[in-house]
């Protein structure tokens, strides 16, 4: 019978040693020095197992048994990978446990582990295996500097909101029939909102008696994007924190500084693996209150209860994604009473997004809208299939931000040398993977032209010199260019997790999904026509090769069924979809 493996968590890198390997949990790991070395990426591909499962189970019943504003307050609830590390975190220490018991090694070495993952991964991995923890005074010396850390960050959100702000300057008067709630975080387009597009203008030609205006959460910098709203807004744009006055300031200040204390209260009896990760969870609510908006999530809450009081209206539309603050929203909304709530599932859903589905009972306790308008049946299926959400709450609506045009005139793949628009979103290991793939596909075949679209937040400059020097050199940069020309350049675009393969095949492009994301962030949902997908070099330039292989004939009845698709998937906007808004 073989020795149970060691596990030694450490803060720095260890020397070679025989049958052991270092995971390292850094984001950009750095070169090896002679020991095997697993990255997180390549940890998690091969060893997480069900943990997203578990995962959102765990979170699930968290969720129904702590159900009220304080604990939805902290951005972790909400299961989203992006909002909050705890996710990443929980997975890898799951993933880690999996790799212990496959026997492969006699030492694992884990470097970059946060002071909350190591203590739950000795909880967690004792005593079936060894465990060994740095210092146990530097880990409690950590802790509580996070702790004033969040204390003195929380203060210093308080005091640049005040200043920002001007409280309590929205006059009844300027009551509204229809709200729709927005966010203010990119630039700023007059008679065109980011999230509903031009759905104001739609409701006023529908039902021109209902007076609209939009409500607005706004990111920082607070006064560059108030001034830009004040001078280019067409519609009528209040800032949500207009409603707010001194005192709500003052008791969500004092309540998200209590929020950083007694957490151990939050894993109190629960199962022994849900309890061994009580210190993550900790770790991850204070990080919550210090950086991801615990005391912002209470302030929408107070200012929505005061909006709803101060215009009146009968009907609040808002971006449904299920977020803290989002929750935040509609606990206030119904606190002020007398107004319909009505979620806007406002783009493309993907596997990965657990937070849009619930564990079975979570809906009971869980603050929700009335209801759930889709951008079209595919999403509307999809959540109603695997989201145990309540019967009717879900309708298909139609997609507002995207415009119905003519598809791009068919053309055949260019054999030897096709060119392929590189779409990315979501995250930086997203845009390294993606690149260092293609930067496979262009070394296996010389011919092909490689031009790289990067999502606004994650711009090539987040790359390693290599890798953009190889960008610079081997592909073209569509930074900051127009979609339909990056896609009239195009023969076929390749993707991870971007809605621009929609858009793709709205405009008759064909897709290669790269399969290189064990999180599975395809927001094709089925099995679309017209779409590849691709996890190895190989099964890119087979996806090419079939490609290239259809007749004229074959390839327009692949981009007709890749239409009726999507339009299933972002239905046009008519005036019988725009009134599920309304009704």
């Amino acid at each position: 019978m073989s020795t149970p493996a060691t596990i030694r968590f450490v803060t720095r890198r260890p020397p070679p040693q025989p049958g052991a390997v270092c995971v390292d949990l850094h984001a950009q790991p750095q070169p090896g020095t002679g020991i095997e070395t697993l990255t997180a990426d390549e940890l998690l591909a091969r060893w997480s197992g069900d943990a997203v499962e578990w995962f959102a189970g765990w979170l699930g019943q968290l969720n129904a048994r702590h159900a009220a504003l304080d604990w939805w307050a902290y951005s972790s609830t909400s299961k989203n990978f992006l909002s909050s590390a705890l996710g990443a975190r929980t997975l890898q220490l799951l993933a880690l446990r999996n790799l212990a018991r496959s026997g492969r090694y006699r030492l694992i070495v884990v470097l970059g582990a946060t002071p909350g993952q190591m203590r739950s991964g000795a909880r967690l991995l004792q005593p079936e295996f060894t465990v060994t923890l740095p210092s146990t005074l530097g880990l409690g010396l950590r802790n509580l500097a996070a702790h004033a850390l969040a204390i003195g960050r929380v203060i210093y959100q308080a005091v640049r909101i005040r200043g920002a702000f001007r409280f309590g300057t929205v006059p009844p008067e300027t009551r509204r029939d229809v709200i729709l709630f927005t966010y203010l975080d990119g630039e700023f387009s007059a008679g065109w909102d980011r999230y509903f597009g031009d759905l104001a203008d739609l409701i006023r030609q529908q039902q021109p008696e209902l007076r609209t205006a939009c409500v607005a959460y706004v990111y920082t910098p607070y006064r560059q994007r108030l001034d830009e709203m004040l001078a280019r807004a067409t519609e009528p744009y209040l800032p949500l924190y207009g409603f707010l006055d001194n005192g709500e300031l003052l008791r969500a200040l004092g309540r998200s500084i209590a929020a950083t204390f007694g957490l151990n209260k939050y894993s109190a009896g629960m199962d022994v693996e849900a309890a061994a990760m009580a210190s993550l969870l900790e770790e991850a609510l204070i990080e919550d209150v210090s950086r991801r908006g615990y005391l912002h999530n209470l302030l929408v809450h107070h200012a929505t209860a005061a909006m709803v009081r101060t215009l009146s209206p009968s009907r609040v539309i808002y971006p449904y994604e299920n977020k803290s603050l989002e929750k935040a929203l509609l606990l206030g909304a119904r606190a002020a009473g007398g107004v319909r709530l009505v979620g806007y599932q406002h783009t493309s859903i993907t596997p990965r997004h657990i937070g849009l589905r619930f564990e079975a009972g979570e809906t009971a306790t869980t603050p929700l809208p009335d209801r759930i308008v889709t951008v079209g049946s595919i999403t509307r299926d999809y959540l109603e299939e695997s989201g145990n959400y309540p019967a009717g709450r879900l309708v298909a609506g139609c997609a507002l931000r995207q415009a119905w045009t003519a598809p791009l005139p068919s053309r055949p793949l260019a054999a030897g040398h096709p060119r392929i628009l590189l779409a990315l979103s979501s995250s930086i290991r997203e845009l390294v993977s993606a690149v260092e793939f293609m930067r496979e596909v262009k070394t296996r075949l010389p011919g092909v032209e490689i031009g790289v679209r990067p999502h606004l937040n994650f711009p090539l400059t987040i790359l390693s010199p290599e890798l953009r020097d190889w960008v610079r050199t081997h592909a073209t940069d569509f930074s900051g260019s127009l979609l339909q020309d990056n896609l009239a350049w195009a023969d076929v675009t390749a993707y991870v997790s971007s809605t621009v393969a929609l858009e793709s095949l709205m405009l008759g492009r064909p897709v290669i999904y790269l399969a290189i994301d064990p999180d599975n962030p395809d927001p094709l949902l089925g099995n679309p026509r017209f779409r590849w997908t691709a996890g190895t070099t190989d099964e890119f330039v087979a996806a090419l090769d079939a490609l290239a292989a259809l007749d004229t004939a074959q390839r327009e009845n692949e981009r007709d069924a890749a239409l009726d698709y999507v339009r299933s998937y972002l239905t046009p906007k008519s005036p019988q979809t725009v009134a599920q808004f309304l009704q």
